[in-house]
Order: C-alpha cells, then sequence, then structure tokens
C-alpha cells in the first residue's frame, strides 16, 4: 500500500507540473496542444514515444521560429526536446547543433538538473536556448561549434558502421576493412591491421562472425577540420590537396577505395571514414584495384559522383582507455607487467591495471582454479568448469574484457621458472608478485637483485584484511625484501601483532589459508593498482613501503590485537615508509 501511495503521488506530482508549464507557456506564446496527426508531430513521437508533443512559435529577433516540444511523462526529472519542422529544417540548411532527426541540441541531459521548484520556468529557459542557437546558426556565429562537433555531423549523414578495432597507426598507412556477417553493434565492418588480427579481436570477443570481403584503407591525417562534411569526390579532393607531401604522394599510389581520415580535435583526434564508388576513367579499366584512386577524384568528370560515408565506432585501447583515465604514462606506453601470483590478490589487480590501461602481462601460476577460489577470485564458477590452471582462466577474463590486452602465461612454479627460463622476465617493465609465500618471495627478491636491474613490487593482504602491504623494491637504492624481516622471519612492519594464530585450515590435512574477504581484496587492490601506475609513471629512486590500514574497529571487536605503532591510525588510511638496507643484509651489501 505504502508503494502505492508514493507512485500515485509521484504521478500527480507531474501531472500537476505539466499543467503549470501549460499555462505559463499558453501566457507567453501561440501554443497549439492538439495539433492532429501532422507529419512533423508524428516524427517527434517516433522519435519520442513516451512523451506528448506540443507545436510552439517562439518570436525571435528576426523571425518567427516554430518548434516541436516533446515533454517527457517524467518531465522535470527528464528534459524536454525541441525539433525543427521539416520544412524549417531543409529551408535553413547546415545549422551547428542540430541533428537529421531535426533535433535541436539545448543542454547535456547527463550534466543538467532542472529546477523542480519553478518547471516551468526552466521549460522556458530551455525553449529560449533553442531559439537563440537556432538564430545564431543562421547568422554564422556557430562555425567554431561545427569544427568542434564535426565528427558529429559526419555521423549523422553516415550510411553505414564499422569497428575501429586497433590503435592509431603513424600515418600514412594501409590497414583492412573486413565485412563480417552478421553485423557486430551494429557494424557491417571491421577495420584492423590485418585480416588475422580482425580474426583474433573478434574470437577474443566470442564475436564468431563469417568474413564476406577484405579491402585496403588508406589511412590520412589532416591537419584542420575540414569547412565542409564532404559529399561528392569533388569535396573530397579539396581536402586531400591540403595534405602534407607524404599524405599527396601516398594517395597518388593507392588503388583501393577507402579512405580513414584522422582529424585533430581539442585532445585527441576524430575518425572519418569513406568510400569512393567505382568509375571509369580513360585509360584504365572499370574494376576494382585498377586505377589509382587520386585519380578517379581528380578527374572532372566524376567530380560530383558521391562518396559513401561510413560511422567509425572505436573499440581502440586509445580511446577506451581515456574514456575512463587520464592519457599519462599508461596510456601513451605498451606497458608490459609480470604478475606471478594469481590468486585472488593478482587476479582483481591484473584486471584493474588493464582498465588502467596495462596491456602486456605475464601471468606465472601453477595452481589450479577450484571451487573454494570463486568468491574473493577474479574468474568464478563457470571459469572452474571450463579451464583447469588460474592462468588461463584469467588470460582468457582480461582478453575478453578488454581486446587490446594480451597475455603470456606460464604454469610453471616461479620458482622452476628462474632455473629454466628466468629470460620471461626480459622484457617486463615491472614484475609483480602476489604469491603469499615468503620462501618464494625470498627467491624472487634474491633474482631481481643479483640478475637484473628492474623494480619489483610485493604485495599481500594481512589476516581479517586488517591491512594490505605494496612493497616497491627499487633496483638502485634503499633496502630489498629481505631488509623487511626479522631474523625469525616475521614481516617487521604489520599491523597484526605478532603473538597471534590467524591460519585456518578445513577439515582434514587440507591446505592453509588466510582468512580475509573479497571486500578486502577490492578495496586493497585499488589501493595497489593506484600506487603501482604513479611507480610506472614516475618510478621512486629508493625502496618505498604503503600500508593500507583496514578495518581496524573490526579486527579488534573480533578479540584481535594490532601492535602499538598503529593505534593512532585510522581505518582505511594509507602510510608510506622508506624502505632501508638492514645492515646484516648481506644481499643488500652485495649491491654496493
Amino acid at each position: 500500500m505504502m508503494h502505492d501511495r508514493h507512485g500515485s503521488k509521484l504521478a500527480d506530482y507531474y501531472k500537476e507540473t505539466l499543467a503549470r508549464v501549460r499555462a505559463q507557456l499558453s501566457s507567453k506564446f501561440a501554443v497549439e496542444f492538439d495539433h492532429g496527426d501532422d507529419k512533423d508531430s508524428l516524427h517527434v513521437l517516433q522519435l519520442n514515444p513516451n512523451s506528448i508533443v506540443w507545436r510552439v512559435k517562439v518570436p525571435g529577433k528576426n523571425r518567427l521560429f516554430t518548434l516541436l516540444a516533446a515533454i517527457p511523462a517524467t518531465f522535470p526529472d527528464s528534459l524536454p526536446k525541441f525539433y525543427l519542422t521539416e520544412s524549417d529544417y531543409f529551408g535553413f540548411g547546415l545549422i551547428p547543433h542540430v541533428d537529421k532527426n531535426h533535433f535541436v541540441c539545448t543542454r547535456d541531459p547527463e550534466v543538467v538538473i532542472l529546477n523542480d521548484i519553478c518547471p516551468e520556468k526552466a521549460f522556458i529557459e530551455l525553449l529560449e536556448v533553442a531559439v537563440n542557437t537556432l538564430e545564431d546558426g543562421l547568422k554564422g556565429k556557430l562555425s567554431q561549434d561545427f569544427q568542434d562537433e564535426f565528427l558529429a555531423y559526419w555521423n549523422d549523414v553516415a550510411e553505414s558502421r564499422a569497428l575501429m578495432t586497433c590503435t592509431i597507426p603513424e600515418m600514412p598507412c594501409v590497414l583492412v576493412m573486413c565485412g563480417v556477417r552478421p553485423p557486430l553493434l551494429q557494424a557491417s565492418h571491421v577495420v584492423a591491421q590485418s585480416k588475422s588480427s580482425a580474426i583474433s579481436w573478434l574470437t577474443r570477443l566470442g564475436a564468431h562472425r563469417d568474413f564476406v570481403s577484405t579491402e585496403k584503407v588508406l589511412c590520412l591525417r589532416f591537419s584542420r577540420v575540414p569547412d565542409l562534411v564532404p559529399e561528392t569526390n569533388g569535396d573530397v579532393k579539396a581536402i586531400i590537396d591540403g595534405l602534407d607531401s607524404d599524405g599527396v604522394k601516398s594517395i597518388k599510389y593507392f588503388r583501393g577505395d577507402a579512405i580513414l581520415g584522422c582529424i585533430p580535435c581539442a585532445d585527441d583526434c576524430m575518425l572519418v571514414l569513406w568510400q569512393h564508388p567505382l568509375v571509369q576513367v580513360n585509360g584504365f579499366r572499370k574494376r576494382r584495384g585498377s586505377t589509382p584512386l587520386y585519380l578517379r577524384i581528380s578527374n572532372r568528370k566524376t567530380e560530383s559522383v558521391k562518396i559513401m560515408r561510413w560511422h567509425v565506432r572505436r573499440f581502440d585501447r586509445i580511446r577506451l582507455i581515456k574514456r575512463a583515465v587520464d592519457m599519462g604514462f599508461i596510456g601513451r606506453n605498451d606497458v608490459r607487467l609480470a604478475i606471478v601470483g594469481c590468486g585472488s590478490v593478482g587476479s582483481v589487480l591484473a584486471m584493474l591495471l588493464a582498465k588502467s590501461g596495462c596491456g602486456h602481462f605475464t601471468l606465472v601460476d601453477p595452481e589450479n582454479l577450484a571451487e573454494e577460489n570463486v568468491v574473493r577470485h577474479l574468474c568464478g564458477s563457470s571459469a572452474v568448469a571450463i579451464t583447469p590452471k588460474k592462468v588461463e582462466a584469467i588470460k582468457s577474463a582480461l582478453e575478453a574484457h578488454l581486446p587490446f590486452v594480451n597475455c603470456d602465461i606460464s604454469d610453471q612454479d616461479v620458482l622452476n621458472v628462474l632455473i629454466d627460463t628466468p629470460q620471461m622476465f626480459d622484457e617486463v617493465d615491472l614484475a609483480i608478485v602476489a604469491t603469499g609465500n615468503m620462501s618464494t618471495e625470498r627467491r624472487v627478491n634474491d633474482f631481481f637483485i643479483r640478475d637484473t636491474s628492474k623494480p619489483v613490487v610485493y604485495l599481500w593482504l594481512e589476516p581479517y584484511g586488517v591491512a594490505g602491504h605494496i612493497l616497491y623494491i627499487s633496483p638502485n637504492q634503499g633496502g630489498c625484501y629481505r631488509c623487511c624481516f626479522a631474523a625469525d622471519g616475521k614481516f617487521i612492519f604489520s599491523v597484526a601483532h605478532d603473538s597471534q594464530q590467524f591460519g585456518k585450515r578445513e577439515a582434514g590435512c587440507q591446505q592453509t589459508f588466510t582468512p580475509y574477504g573479497a571486500a578486502d581484496v577490492t578495496m586493497f587492490c585499488a589501493v595497489a593498482c593506484k600506487e603501482i601506475l604513479d611507480a610506472l609513471e614516475e618510478p621512486p629512486d629508493h625502496s618505498v613501503l604503503t600500508t593500507w590500514i583496514g578495518d581496524v574497529e573490526q579486527f579488534q571487536s573480533a578479540g584481535y590485537t594490532i601492535k602499538d605503532d598503529y593505534r593512532a591510525h585510522a581505518s582505511y588510511s594509507i602510510h608510506r615508509r622508506e624502505v632501508l638496507r638492514q645492515e646484516t643484509c648481506k644481499l643488500c651489501k652485495s649491491r654496493d
């Protein structure tokens, strides 16, 4: 009953709001609330099926504008939309902020929240914004807006869609465009470096498609935004004539039909793709690959031939990462990471690093993925049923989630790797060790200190998630992994008091495990990810220990204690300290 009452009140509020807007609008403008099933209204209703449509005549400074207002049933919690009539849309010509559906853009619904105290005032303000946009556009005052939103206008008139699957290469260059059936994400073609890379990309997505065609695409970089959206060969020639010498030379010898243009914008670039139809040029056969494209474009007899424009949906690494994070070091470089230990911490961290732009991983872990792992591990029950090895499961998860990620895997114990194939670590920028096994980590530490000049990060959680540690060992200065442990093997900087027992073991002679929850893993790995990204961006010149404090209150309420050094630290705080060499560390002395 309470739910019904709330729903009724909300519906009444929306009705009352609409009545207030209707009354205010009628007092200021000529409005048709009941205008029948005219063509313009049906068009707007088709685009906005849960709205009502009013026809409003609004006087501008120099003319009277007729707009169709689509008011959603949930106004003012959803923005109204304003449309031109069909006759005005074609009569006005191209105006910035007006799309092919005659929609006049006013405010971004993702960032604007309307005033629900005076919704009628907010409605009229949006209406006036639409009129001002039209007036400025007709006067040519929005030319810069046209350049800023060139891609939107291009996509508005595009006839087909293609997916860009590879990072934008150095230009000029040649890629391939493969036709696939059935379409993928409404795209009939995939642009890639080669057909084999397109097949690999689709396989990772689990999207099995038939390849029905493959053709070359010439990629060119333009110095500025064109003054118009090209429609014909002649329009394209005017743009191409402004290319640099390398671009002009490449198109003169290109015999394909398609061009992918890279146009600079504020902090990235816009991709536009088009195709030129086959035409007869004297001295050449009218067949694909016969006539250089530049001759087909520059021939006066073919300058009015229309091109086919494509909407390019970017599925490449740079675009996806820019949408999520600031394009720092990680975004600009193909960072290579080794993750040794692919349990709960290693697996969750791997996905976070991949989502942050790291594209190459070497995964090392000999263990199988078992049913008892799935609560804390990145990979769940379905992975247990499919693949036995943790490294295989993580590789599949990363590459399926982010097609630009590449994983090399080893299901050998890292100690065997150090003996048999230590060159596996030659190409990595950073090794991350998350085995939670001190004996193993000591040997890894010894190898990297003695035989490489690469940094290593060791990370682990303490019992019940009371703390987590991220130990960055610099190849240059500071202590090593061994310098953080006492002679009895206890970690010097642990948060939980050493006198307590935490290890758990299931009934029978089962493996002992450290108890902590999935939420602890997630929070700790988020901190570890940021620390690792910072270290990649600006490598510390000395060894550093970062300690994340978990839920101390919960830990103590369970009857456990923490060391006095941490009693003043709040839960979920982060603390850093420099790791110094111990005088007794023979390994560090050997570095001198």
